[in-house]
């Protein structure tokens, strides 16, 4: 990899990171509507014929739209949505033993899915219970809406979501038959928002609509990929730090090296006081943040090269472009500064005399009087200048756990949307019009 490209890659990681993390997020929204899209069922003749048939629905008595319907029935036999609407409206007519040999022809077309046929068998016991009970007949009404209940109750416990096993609960607790008639006490609609509102049951998911199950994919995604890059950056310089050999002041080859001593300010030269606690070091940098969002208002950063000090020599080392893990930090909020208050005031000191730790790209220079410097930088190819005061076996460590945060992180964010998309488009789902 060029030295050029390799460092301008290093600038823009932060910005390639996002980038990649919204592509992909963005990515799999995308899937997600496309499927989403692809489970809306398309326009058949059938659904077109029904839609005629309740031309004026609101004006039309329903034996008429039932007569618009039944010529219809060998035609499309094997259409949800035709065979529900005939249902209900023969129901309506308490024509009950053709609406039940209406859903018996209908199942040999493979017209619903089991538990969609156990629903609309369940409409029909709830409706001629109210019918039984009306004509006196109460031995047969309680018989009917106890296989009614019985049979939506299981499809609630299955399908915790799915409006229609409610619907038929609700209408059948207005039989005076009914097991759960108390009086309109009992609301069958706030047992269903409570059970769509449980987590772990799958419910929340099958039951978003529109943008929202894209808006979801897209957070987790981006979380996801966030965390995965985080762990993947924590091994990646887990791996630098083990890979790179000590060396020592005096004897280490000009290149990429990784060295260890005291840090101190040079001969003849002045260190710095921390602006914020007034202390003495070698380097610092101080940061204020202020506002809701925490805003950047100021910056400062020492810029005085100092020197990091073995038993065998001194390497002088340049600060631009130094990136720092240090334990002396302070944080505070409050007047500051000169700042007003709710301003975050941070700042990071390299002591006089802390042990350090340091990576970076080493040259050697000789003056004319034979004097040798070493100088220690940011290399060009892009590898940092690192300097900390934690030992290596601690900045591994750091590293390995931010390794395994973002891993942990980033698999918990896969299992979601595998769950997700399971309980969305591998559970059973019901046509839009039995919802």
């Amino acid at each position: 990899m060029a030295p050029s490209f390799r460092q301008k890659l290093r600038a823009m990681s932060t910005i390639l990171s996002i980038f990649l993390a919204v592509a992909v997020a963005g990515t799999a929204a995308w899937m997600v509507r496309r499927l989403d899209l692809g489970r809306d069922a398309p326009i058949t003749e059938c659904s077109r014929l029904v839609t005629e048939a309740f031309t004026n629905a609101r004006d039309t008595p329903d034996s008429l739209l039932l007569a618009r319907l039944l010529p219809l029935r060998d035609r499309c036999l094997d259409d949800a949505g035709y065979v529900d609407q005939t249902r209900r409206l023969l129901t309506n007519a308490t024509r009950f033993t053709e609406a039940r040999t209406l859903l018996k022809a209908a199942d040999e077309k493979h017209a619903f899915k089991p538990d969609e046929l156990v629903a609309q068998f369940a409409w029909i016991d709830a409706a001629e219970s109210h019918d039984a009970w009306a004509n006196g007949e109460e031995g047969r009404a309680t018989e009917l809406l106890k296989r009614a209940t019985d049979a939506t109750n299981g499809l609630r416990a299955r399908w915790p979501e799915w409006s229609l096993p409610y619907r038929i609960l609700d209408e059948a607790n207005l039989s005076g038959a009914s097991p759960t008639n108390d009086g309109g006490g009992t609301s069958f609609f706030q047992m269903e928002r409570e059970a769509r509102s449980r987590k772990l049951n799958g419910a929340w998911v099958r039951a978003q609509s529109d943008w929202q199950p894209v808006a979801l994919t897209f957070a987790v995604a981006f979380v996801g990929m966030l965390a995965l890059i985080a762990g993947i950056g924590g091994l990646l310089d887990a791996r630098q730090i083990s890979s790179v050999i000590t060396s020592q002041a005096a004897t280490a080859t000009p290149g990429y090296v990784e060295l260890k001593g005291t840090v101190h300010v040079p001969a003849g030269a002045h260190g710095v006081i921390g602006p914020h606690t007034k202390q003495y070091g070698v380097w610092s940098e101080f940061e204020s943040k202020s506002g809701m969002k925490k805003s950047v208002v100021h910056r400062q950063r020492s810029q005085q090269k100092f020197v990091l000090r073995d038993a065998t020599g001194d390497v002088l080392i340049d600060p631009t472009s130094m990136s720092v893990n240090l334990r002396t930090s302070t944080a505070r909020f409050g007047n500051s500064a000169g700042q007003l208050n709710g301003t975050r005031v941070t700042e990071r000191l390299l002591k006089e005399g802390d042990a350090a730790y340091a990576l970076g790209e080493l040259s050697v220079m000789t003056s004319s009087d034979g004097v040798v410097t070493r100088h220690l930088r940011a290399a060009k190819d892009g590898r940092r200048l690192f300097v900390s005061n934690y030992t290596e076996e601690e900045l591994v460590s750091m590293e390995r756990v931010w390794m395994g945060l973002g891993g942990a992180v980033a698999v918990s964010c896969v299992l979601l949307l595998a769950w997700g998309y399971f309980q969305r488009f591998h559970v059973a789902s019901t046509p839009g019009s039995l919802l």
